[in-house]
């Protein structure tokens, strides 16, 4: 699917779920009453250049087993974070912004496994990036900035940080609760 402009739904503007495997490329998803992108069950979803803005809950939200490999994706001025990753949920997400949203610009939590590379999280209300639950994955060459932490992984969750650019954030660069 190329190219829609999914507006002022009274769900989500994009929802894929049960075993769906489909390709996003160019799309439009704002002003939504819940996230501009939903995607559960065990669906697959690849995506590029997509944008979701001005949402009431979060910019995309991954949910059950799904799985997404996203690249160039911006998500801004969404209720809740750009990305939330929860449940099982399994994503790779490279090259994107995530600015300005309410919560975290991506959030992993619950078993969510998170491979983040070369993004951009910035000006969020919380953490640039938050690992929390029992989530794992990789936050690679990323640049967290003006957001209130740049990392955040709570106690239990079990990421990889390597090489991330945090810098400039209200109440600390990189929170991480782990023992």
């Amino acid at each position: 699917m190329a190219d829609p402009q999914c507006e002022l739904n009274a769900q989500s503007g994009i929802a894929i779920g049960g075993e769906a495997e489909i390709t996003l490329e160019d799309n439009a998803c704002e002003t939504n009453m819940q996230a501009g992108m939903l995607f559960e069950g065990t669906s697959y979803v690849l995506g590029e250049h997509n944008k979701c803005a001005d949402n009431e809950a979060s910019g995309i939200m991954v949910a059950d087993q799904a799985a997404i490999s996203l690249e160039h994706t911006q998500c801004y001025d969404n209720g809740g974070s750009g990305i939330l990753l929860t449940g099982a949920a399994r994503g790779v997400v490279e090259g994107g912004q995530f600015v300005g949203n309410g919560f975290h610009g991506i959030e992993a939590a619950g078993q969510a496994e998170a491979f983040l590379d070369g993004n951009e999280c910035r000006d969020n209300v919380q953490a640039g990036i938050l690992y929390f639950g029992q989530s794992h994955g990789m936050a690679e060459n990323n640049e967290c900035y003006d957001n209130r932490w740049g990392i955040y992984v709570g106690a239990t969750a079990v990421p990889t940080l390597v090489n991330n650019n945090l810098h400039d954030n209200t109440e600390a660069n990189l929170v991480d609760l782990r023992s």
